[in-house]
């Protein structure tokens, strides 16, 4: 834990930035419907990982038996679909794509048939035999967590603090910002609530209930990616 400046005052409304019992840590879980099984059909991933580690993508679809299809990926925000892998579906429906993560933050994941032409994937993205899934990716920094002492304090984004607050520090991030964490399997996701932190070489600042609920008990490294940002910057 890390010594902190004082905590700076601000006007931001803590109903606009409460965080909801939603925001609780999640360990990997398949994505994209139910979990994978005989019956079950559709993509399923892992809900994080680690940029640059690779990310096995299966999926079972029986509808598209031995055609050539393609795994692509899109960031939220982003219009344009780019190809991760390439894989035959096995006669017995089954795929499995790995994609070495090369881009942060979350992404929606399709199949669609490799025509080889973007025309034609366009069109196929409607078909009934698309399947997605969605997973984020973070990057590797510094964080560290904090606490005591400052029970019953507003954060520099008007939150006051508690040993139950799930949020993070940011020094720049607008507050309300949402963010993923991930550290060791577990991942969670934060609003910005503060700023800081104010350590050299740290980039994220978690309360202490959010570093508990990831099993973070020291300054280490974790992997972040940004999720979103609130319409009203503050």
């Amino acid at each position: 834990m890390t010594a902190r400046i004082p905590l700076l005052a601000a006007a931001i409304s803590a109903v606009a930035l409460s965080v909801p019992a939603a925001a609780s840590a999640q360990a990997p879980a398949p994505t994209g419907g139910a979990a994978f099984g005989d019956e079950a059909t559709g993509l399923v991933v892992e809900p994080g990982a680690m940029l640059g580690d690779p990310l096995v993508i299966r999926g079972n679809l029986p509808s598209l038996r031995g055609a050539a299809v393609r795994v692509e990926r899109r960031a939220d925000g982003d219009d344009e679909w780019t190809p991760v892998g390439r894989d035959v579906v096995g006669a017995d429906g089954r795929l499995q794509v790995t994609w070495k993560t090369d881009a942060p933050g979350r992404h929606e994941l399709r199949v669609v048939p490799d025509t080889g032409t973007a025309q034609a994937s366009a069109a196929a993205s409607g078909a009934e035999d698309t399947a997605s899934a969605t997973t984020t990716v973070h990057r590797r920094t510094r964080a560290t967590w904090y606490g005591p002492g400052f029970w019953g304090r507003r954060t520099a984004c008007g939150i006051r603090l508690t040993k139950r607050t799930i949020g993070v520090a940011h020094k720049t991030l607008p507050c309300g910002t949402r963010i993923s964490v991930r550290f060791e399997g577990r991942q969670i996701e934060l609003p910005v609530i503060d700023r800081g932190p104010f350590a050299k070489g740290m980039t994220l600042d978690l309360t202490q209930a959010a570093a508990r609920a990831i099993g973070m008990l020291h300054t280490t490294d974790v992997g972040w990616a940004r999720l979103s940002t609130p319409d009203a910057r503050r």
